[in-house]
């Protein structure tokens, strides 16, 4: 097991676990990993990859952890990548920012 950790994310890879962090809902694959907004708060982000194919669905995931760990623009994905972005998880009252707009390198 090799675990990625900066101060915005951690993710675990086993090896011998090709779809790590996919998961299947309904035919969609999805993304998921725990993200740290401020140091004292823990989140468990999931995003859609858009896509019924595994092989792309892996492809996606590799690009958006890369740019995750890179140090490059925190929890979101590159603009090359055509994956979206979170959907903020807000209240009723949508007043709480989404957890990958907090961060040190987010201009909130």
């Amino acid at each position: 097991m090799t675990i990625h950790k900066n101060d915005q994310a951690s993710v675990r890879i086993w090896a011998h676990n090709p779809d790590h962090h996919l998961y299947n809902n309904n035919g969609t694959w999805w993304l998921h990993y725990t993200a740290y907004p401020t140091p004292l708060t823990t989140q468990r982000l999931r995003r859609s990859l858009k896509t019924r194919d595994v092989t792309l669905a892996r492809s996606r995931r590799d690009a958006v952890l890369a740019q995750l760990f890179s140090g490059r623009g925190g929890a979101r994905p590159s603009s090359s990548t055509s994956v979206p972005t979170a959907q903020p998880n807000s209240g009723r009252d949508g007043a709480h920012p989404s957890p990958v707009d907090i961060g040190p390198n987010s201009a909130a």
